[in-house]
């Protein structure tokens, strides 16, 4: 099982639309919470505002699931004005042709406007910069 990190910035979203930040990948659920604490009080942009986070549970699928120190998974996403919108994940694989099995599945049983397989490393924080607001 791997922890995945994503704050939210509630100011920003609005309705069904929820501005998220995919952090990262990490094997225990203290250690995603160290890093959303580390991201709340001290990135630019997610100490600037009030931005939450949550954790979800990743199932990882294949041998040696824990040892490696990548993953992979297909993503599927709309795309209109609002941005990104129903995406879907499928389980985390240590092969990348497990992932583009999966990815080929998925493609054929949900439509999406856009696919791709992420090759995600373990333990490594995304979005390190932070953020700014723009106003337009």
């Amino acid at each position: 099982m791997l922890y995945q990190l994503i704050i939210i910035d509630p100011e920003l979203s609005s309705g069904s639309h929820r501005e998220t930040f995919d952090i990262g990948l990490f094997r225990s659920r203290e250690e995603a919470v160290r890093t959303a604490g580390l991201y709340l009080s001290g990135v630019k942009g997610f100490c600037d505002h009030p931005c939450t986070y949550e954790i979800h549970e990743k199932e990882v699928c294949g041998p040696d699931a824990a040892d490696g120190g990548k993953v992979y998974m297909a993503v599927g996403w709309n795309t209109g004005s609002g941005g990104e919108t129903d995406v879907i994940e499928s389980p985390c694989f240590v092969s990348e042709s497990q992932a583009h099995a999966v990815f080929e599945q998925m493609k054929k049983r949900y439509a999406r406007s856009e696919w791709t397989i992420q090759c995600r490393r373990i333990g490594r924080a995304e979005w390190s910069e932070g953020f700014i607001r723009t106003r337009s």
